[in-house]
């Protein structure tokens, strides 16, 4: 018997390294004639980039003192290299997540992706041929202008004042700088010496595509670009952006970044519309100022908006996290000849087969012809749920009625013994 783990992180617990390493000790002790494979992956969310960095055989570069979430937090963060390839990556939990913040000190409102950008900054400073963003567990709903700024981009109001950082501000920009607009540009990097990046917002034929100068007032609008179809159709292969995120939701209305995925970040209900007339006040200047429509993409909410920011103020294309990891991994080639894949994360709900890895799993496993097997922490999806996804088997590893706090001290115990059984 082949069997593959190819487990997600536990958030707050669990590295999806770890994870997969307790359930395949598990499992060979039940098995020990069973071939066993351990897989970790990821989504575009926390710990795609450990699980990018172990299959790529790279190493982790530190910054310290970049911004946090929260204004006035300062914290070192690190993004992976990966030297054979030119690859960087940059994982946004590492600056702007939510674990880095208490339940209490959640707020949306306040809270930036500033750090992200100087990540990135730092990252683009190596010359990469590669840059990789995941975007997941965020602690902001800012639409990555917090990280926008970090590379030099200004957010005026009406009287042409430059904006703060955060959520609460998005309603009011009333105009989008690019950096070569910018008079006194607050560049990560000396001017002589632009980052990759800088280079190509200003140098209309490289990859990644520049905006336009801002309209005067008495100007006609510039045409309406597809941020997607153009960078993919450009021919000049100098320098790839791609932002990894778990999520399709688009940037606003009921299934935006603010209503589906603000409360998670401390949003109340008032936040929440402040939030989304924010998040679409910024989608209307960018197609306004810069020729871009974010408003109806596919992933565009992800992380607080980051998806639309992303493509609007780096040229970067979004790609489904969990294919791009899987890839790297060699999950595919590994379920070759396999009897069966053992994967899940934390909770396993509807939202597991939207984007995430249970359900990017699921697809590979059921193409394969492999049976699936699910780990969760908790099973929130009933038995049919469970066989209509194509989960042949799924086990709670913490017991009805256990007290979130106990489960979290005890996940590997729990979950180690959960796999002892589970095949």
């Amino acid at each position: 018997m082949k069997i593959i783990v190819a487990l997600d992180s536990f958030k707050g617990t669990l590295t999806a390294e770890h994870a997969c390493a307790l359930a395949a000790a598990a499992l060979r002790r039940s098995h020990p004639d069973a071939e066993v494979l351990e897989c970790p992956v990821a989504d575009g969310g926390e710990g795609t980039a450990a699980a990018l960095v172990a299959a790529g055989r790279g190493e982790w570069r530190e910054v310290v003192d970049v911004a946090g979430p929260l204004p006035g937090q300062k914290l070192a963060a690190a993004f992976g290299w990966l030297p054979e390839s030119g690859t960087a990556i940059v994982e946004m939990a590492a600056a702007s997540g939510l674990p880095l913040i208490s339940l209490e000190q959640r707020n949306p409102m306040l809270a930036t992706t500033r750090g992200t950008g100087e990540l990135l900054a730092a990252a683009l400073r190596l010359n990469p041929r590669k840059l990789l963003l995941t975007l997941g567990g965020s602690a902001t709903v800012d639409g990555g202008t917090g990280a926008a700024r970090a590379l030099g981009w200004r957010f005026l109001d009406a009287n042409g004042r430059d904006l703060p950082d955060g959520g609460a501000a998005l309603q009011l920009i009333r105009r989008i700088l690019p950096p070569a607009a910018s008079v006194s540009s607050p560049v990560p990097v000396p001017l002589p010496h632009l980052s990759p990046l800088q280079s190509k917002i200003r140098n209309p034929k490289s990859k990644i595509l520049p905006p336009p100068p801002s309209p005067s007032p008495s100007s006609s609008p510039s045409p309406i670009q597809n941020p997607q179809s153009k960078i993919q159709n450009s021919s000049s292969p100098v320098f790839q952006f791609q932002a990894l995120c778990d999520v399709r939701n688009p940037l606003c209305g009921p299934t935006g970044a603010a209503a589906v995925f603000g409360p998670q970040k401390g949003a109340t209900p008032a936040m929440v519309r402040e939030l989304d007339a924010g998040l679409r006040n910024l989608a209307d200047c960018i197609r306004r100022d810069l020729g871009i429509d974010v408003l109806d993409l596919p992933g565009g909410g992800a992380a607080g908006g980051f998806g639309a920011g992303a493509v609007a103020f780096f040229g970067a294309r979004l790609v489904p996290g969990f294919a791009a990891v899987a890839e790297a991994c060699g999950l595919p080639a590994k379920l070759a000849g396999a009897d069966w894949v053992v994967t899940g994360e934390g909770c396993f709900d509807s939202q597991s087969l939207n984007g995430k890895v249970v359900g990017g799993v699921c697809g590979l496993a059921q193409a394969a012809g492999v049976k699936v097997a699910v780990l969760a922490g908790r099973l929130r999806l009933t038995t049919e749920e469970c066989c209509c996804a194509g989960v042949a088997r799924a086990v709670a590893c913490a017991p009805d009625g256990l007290p979130d706090a106990e489960a979290f001290a005890r996940a590997g115990e729990l979950l180690t013994a959960a796999a002892a059984g589970l095949i």
